[in-house]
């Protein structure tokens, strides 16, 4: 049997537009969300080559705790334009600075998924990253 592992934190990932507060981040996410004609961009999939080459562990791996609690290797068929990647619980200390740094030098930004932070690749933060580290340390326990 496959053992599904829960993230401690998911993001959403994409190229444009850029949002200019947590709000406009969340309706940039919902609107790219229900538009499937967006082809999943270069630097979408070189991100997402990245991520599995990095750390070639996901959900459909077999063993204990992926990196990757959802799929990173296999181009997603559905909302190509925002990618959604979760981050297992006990990777999130290594893997997320990773993702960040990876997703910045490719353009792209990213959001929690309950949007306590949008990081843009200027370096820029909106929001507040404490909001976020408290929702990871009460999902780790």
């Amino acid at each position: 049997m496959l053992k599904r592992h829960s993230p401690a934190v998911q993001f959403h990932v994409w190229e444009t537009p850029f949002p200019t507060s947590l709000e406009d981040a969340r309706d940039i996410v919902y609107e790219l969300l229900w538009n499937e004609d967006i082809p999943l961009s270069d630097n979408l999939a070189s991100f997402l080559a990245a991520l599995w080459e990095r750390f070639p562990s996901d959900a459909d791996s077999v063993g204990e705790a992926p990196v990757w609690a959802t799929r990173v290797k296999h181009r997603p068929q559905k909302h190509p334009a925002v990618l959604t990647v979760g981050i297992s619980a006990s990777h999130v200390a290594v893997a997320q600075p990773f993702l960040l740094k990876t997703a910045a030098q490719l353009g792209l930004v990213v959001s929690d998924s309950r949007f306590f932070v949008v990081f843009l690749p200027t370096g820029m933060e909106l929001g507040d990253r404490k909001h976020l580290e408290r929702a990871q340390d009460d999902q780790a326990i």
